[in-house]
């Protein structure tokens, strides 16, 4: 199979805009008045559309918040590191060492 050398960035660009336009819909507000997201990404990688929620919600000044799923481990620890390079504290979200599935095992 052959792909365009452009065709990974096209992904990129469509769910980041995809994120952007969810961030233009009516949002829940916190007590001070502040927009809030929520990112959920199940089978996160490395957390790129998490990142890229927050760092879009920033541009919106939307406080974006993520909820980030990856069962391999490897996968996972950078995740966590990609947070930390990009300057966002983990802690401010919810990143889970986890596999997703509708059985248990």
């Amino acid at each position: 199979t052959v792909r365009h050398p452009l065709a990974k960035v096209a992904e990129d660009s469509f769910e980041a805009a995809s994120i952007a336009s969810a961030m233009q819909r009516p949002l829940e507000r916190d007590e001070s008045g502040e927009s809030l997201f929520l990112s959920v990404d199940l089978g996160a990688a490395f957390g790129l559309q998490a990142l890229n929620a927050i760092y879009l919600g920033r541009l919106h000044a939307v406080r974006a918040r993520s909820i980030s799923v990856e069962a391999q481990r490897d996968h996972f620890a950078y995740m966590q590191d990609a947070y930390m390079q990009a300057g966002i504290d983990p802690g401010e979200h919810v990143l889970v060492h986890a596999a997703v599935s509708d059985t248990e095992g």
